[in-house]
């Protein structure tokens, strides 16, 4: 009766070692978006179309609707450009600096950010939402 206590506890423990170990070793993105002070305009683009925005309260709108989400994530991006064909392009323009990037998709009936080489975090439909009733009602 000791020995099958003993087993069982021993189990427990590499169980309990081993969830301890897994979620202590996961690293953490969070993205790296600028300072919406530092930005000049933003470039929205879709396959074909392009649409600059330099309007300073539609960049705030941008921003806040970016950052309405969770922004950490596990999921590691290790793409230039995510796998999906069917993505807005969002370039975060500066006056003397090279601009940032971030992808936002559909995927499966979720809704993703992706930065290149960061991480893929999952947002809200509605700030795809949002963010692309920006880029459709903008002129060209």
């Amino acid at each position: 009766m000791k020995n099958k206590i003993s087993v069982l506890l021993l189990g427990l423990f590499i169980i309990i070692a081993g969830i301890v170990f897994y979620f202590n070793n996961r690293k953490i993105y969070y993205i790296n978006i600028p300072v919406y002070e530092d930005v000049v305009s933003i470039t929205l683009k879709e396959q074909i179309r392009n649409v600059i925005i330099s309007d300073e309260t539609i960049i705030k709108d941008i921003f806040k609707e970016i950052k309405s989400n969770k922004l950490e994530t596990t999921k590691k991006s290790d793409n230039e450009v995510p796998n999906i064909s069917n993505n807005i392009r969002i370039d975060f323009n500066f006056e003397n600096m090279v601009a940032a990037t971030i992808y936002l998709y559909n995927e499966d009936g979720k809704y993703y950010l992706e930065q290149p080489y960061n991480g893929i975090y999952q947002i809200k439909q509605e700030t795809y939402d949002n963010i692309k009733k920006i880029f459709d009602t903008e002129k060209q």
